[in-house]
């Protein structure tokens, strides 16, 4: 994958177009922001067996970050927004990645794999729906219309990503309207182990 020690992504952060946001935000964030997204976006690469079908453009990844602090720094300026909540954070680290296709196909004498004209949507889903599940998620057992509907929303979500148009508030609205539709599941389903005690 590279070494991305050698990536200096605070040069781009240095120039005179985006000083203002070293003053808002701690090198040590814009850094962590770019090493978490690099690291990510490795780990979706090797957990789909990819790393001989698409690459990282690092300069690409680097245009996400800036993309991402200039939205950030906007926010907090325009809407009095102290801190982000992790929603918003994620919306729009998710409309960067999928906007600016960070996973680029290498060439191949084998032809392109239909499935790999898709790969950043298909990384974004995965990015999103890792966020909404976290950890926790991969331990669940859903039966199996609940699964239905999880694969549906995801293709659904995938779909959109590549054929829709969207914006960071979209992608925020999906996100806090499928953590409203867990709440509730979660609501209803304590409510049902309370009257059946």
């Amino acid at each position: 994958m590279g070494n991305i020690k050698d990536v200096d992504i605070m040069a781009l952060f240095r120039g005179e177009k985006y000083s203002y946001l070293l003053e808002e935000f701690e090198e040590r964030k814009i850094k962590d922001r770019f090493r978490y997204l690099y690291e990510y976006l490795c780990a979706f690469i090797e957990e789909n067996n990819l790393e001989t079908k698409v690459y990282i453009s690092i300069e690409l990844l680097e245009q996400v970050v800036v993309d991402y602090f200039v939205d950030m720094y906007r926010l907090k300026k325009f809407h009095h927004i102290e801190i982000s909540n992790n929603n918003k954070i994620h919306a729009f680290t998710a409309y960067w990645l999928a906007n600016e296709k960070v996973l680029q196909i290498m060439p191949s004498d084998d032809g392109v794999d239909k499935r790999l004209t898709a790969v950043n949507a298909w990384m974004v889903t995965s990015y999103l729906v890792s966020y909404l599940f976290g950890e926790n998620g991969k331990s669940i057992a859903i039966n199996e219309k609940n699964f239905k509907v999880i694969t549906e929303f995801k293709e659904n979500l995938q779909y959109s990503l590549r054929y829709r148009q969207y914006t960071p508030y979209t992608l925020e609205t999906i996100l806090i309207a499928f953590s409203a539709g867990a709440g509730w599941q979660h609501s209803l389903d304590y409510k049902d182990e309370e009257e059946s005690e």
